[in-house]
């Protein structure tokens, strides 16, 4: 006959931690976010300044994120990931404006192409170019399909509230040029 199976005796079970509390973004808070975010983001925002206001701020780096994203939409201000795609010279730059600003509000699909043959430069550094142009002009990266007559199939895509955005910010890009 085989001994009958005995059951070890129950192990008693650790006390959970309890979990920290949620972070409650007051408005003294979001202050020192945006402060601290205006004054390392001058001249222009770099790559892990949301971590080193984090740490400096002992605030979750989720928060800060999202402070810094609504103040930079609030003041139109571009990220350095929008502005770092380009990487040509300030005299291409340069060329590259002077031949697109005059064809805002509403340049026609593929002008990079027409741009880059006409300057002898790359149409993805053109693109790249016009991509920093329109950010320093406070422009949406792209007009609505429904500004181009060239693609009147596709102005049910448009959204009204993007639409209305592309023709003041072409309002005053037209000031600038």
């Amino acid at each position: 006959l085989a001994a009958p199976k005995r059951t070890p005796p129950p192990v008693p079970s650790k006390p959970k931690p309890t979990p920290a509390p949620p972070f409650v973004l007051t408005d003294e808070v979001r202050a020192k976010i945006e402060q601290r975010y205006l004054e390392l983001a001058s001249p222009v925002e770099f790559d892990g300044i949301r971590t080193q206001i984090a740490q400096e701020l002992s605030v979750p780096k989720a928060a800060v994120r999202e402070v810094v994203h609504s103040l930079r939409k609030a003041k139109q201000i571009p990220s350095w990931w929008e502005l770092r795609a380009y990487s040509g010279s300030d005299e291409d730059l340069e060329r590259i404006r002077a031949l697109y600003v005059p064809a805002l509000p509403v340049p026609p699909v593929g002008i990079h192409k027409q741009i880059a043959q006409e300057l002898n430069i790359s149409a993805q550094q053109v693109y790249a170019g016009i991509r920093n142009i329109r950010a320093a002009l406070h422009l949406p990266q792209f007009n609505p399909p429904s500004s181009h007559p060239e693609l009147a199939h596709t102005a049910d895509l448009a959204s009204p509230d993007t639409a209305s955005q592309a023709d003041e910010a072409a309002e005053g890009a037209a000031g600038l040029s």
